[in-house]
């Protein structure tokens, strides 16, 4: 499997329901799971742009921790996530994985993020 960090705008469209609530753009659940999907997306962007290793958790968890957030609670799990359960569409352009997480990341106003591109 090989990573790298693209454009969100470069993936297709998510295709999920926007459920706009007070001081959000979109309050559905996935949404809603981190309070800084934006930070979740640059913490991995930047360790993955710096060399860092995919695979090792510990300096994941470190650049998670670096940060300002915990690798135990939600917003640095996720973080492991984009690396452990990348996003990923198929070459038929059809999601493959992160669907949801894509439209998080799309709604809280990131710009880039890690993807499986193989």
């Amino acid at each position: 499997m090989t990573l790298a960090v693209v454009e969100l705008a470069s993936l297709p469209p998510d295709g999920m329901p926007i459920a706009p609530t007070a001081g959000r753009p979109c309050g559905c659940d996935v949404c809603l799971a981190a309070d800084d999907w934006p930070l979740i997306a640059r913490v991995a962007v930047e360790y993955l742009e710096q060399g860092g290793d995919p695979r090792d958790h510990e300096a994941i968890d470190a650049a998670v921790r670096r940060a300002g957030l915990d690798p135990g609670e939600r917003a640095g799990w996720h973080v492991g996530d984009l690396f452990d359960l990348p996003i990923e569409v198929d070459g038929c352009g059809e999601w493959v994985n992160g669907r949801h997480r894509t439209h998080a990341l799309r709604m809280a106003g990131a710009a880039r993020t890690v993807t499986c591109v193989d």
